[in-house]
C-alpha cells in the first residue's frame, strides 16, 4: 500500500485574489479620507519628506562617486530648500531628484554652529550636521553616518 504525503502547507493561508482585494479597498479608504480632507494627513507628508531628504542625500552620494569629486548639499534657510550644489552633466529627468523644499507644516532646526551644509566624497564618505525635522508631534533626528554617507532617521519625543 502507497501512502500519499502529507501537505507541506497549510490550506488556511489567504490567496493572491483576496489580498489585492484588501489592498484595493484600504486604497479606496484612503482616497476617500483625502477626499474629503483635501490634502494629505500631516503624518505622511512628515514621512514623505523624511523619505524625499534622504533620497537627495543619496543621490548626492552617488552622483559624487561617480563624478569623482566632493558633492555639497546645501540648506537654504530662507525657502526651506535642500538643493545639491556643484554637480555638472545633471540629466533634465534627474533635476528632480537635486533639490527638494520642505513642507510648511514641518519645522527643521539645525545645531547653532551648522551651515546647513553636507558634503559627500567619492569614497562614499560623508559630512554634516545632525538636524531636527519636527511636525504635529511627531519628531525625527537626521544624522548623517560619517563612515557610509546614509542618512538615519531616530524618532524622538516632542
Amino acid at each position: 500500500m502507497v501512502e500519499t504525503p502529507q501537505k507541506l502547507c497549510p490550506t488556511k493561508a489567504f490567496t493572491l485574489t483576496e489580498l489585492i482585494a484588501v489592498i484595493a479597498i484600504m486604497l479606496l479608504l484612503a482616497g476617500v479620507v483625502i477626499g474629503r480632507t483635501g490634502k494629505v494627513p500631516s503624518f505622511i507628508s512628515f514621512e514623505n519628506a523624511i523619505g524625499r531628504i534622504r533620497g537627495i542625500f543619496s543621490e548626492a552620494s552617488r552622483i559624487s562617486s561617480i563624478q569623482g569629486k566632493d558633492v555639497k548639499i546645501l540648506f537654504d534657510n530662507e525657502n526651506k530648500s535642500f538643493r545639491i550644489g556643484n554637480i555638472s552633466n545633471v540629466l533634465e529627468s534627474q533635476k528632480n531628484f537635486t533639490s527638494f523644499t520642505i513642507p510648511e507644516n514641518i519645522e527643521i532646526v539645525f545645531d547653532e554652529k551648522s551651515d546647513g551644509g553636507f558634503i559627500f566624497y567619492p569614497d562614499g564618505t560623508a559630512s554634516g550636521p545632525a538636524f531636527r525635522l519636527s511636525c504635529k508631534g511627531h519628531a525625527r533626528i537626521m544624522e548623517i553616518s560619517p563612515l557610509t554617507g546614509i542618512l538615519s532617521a531616530k524618532e524622538v519625543e516632542e
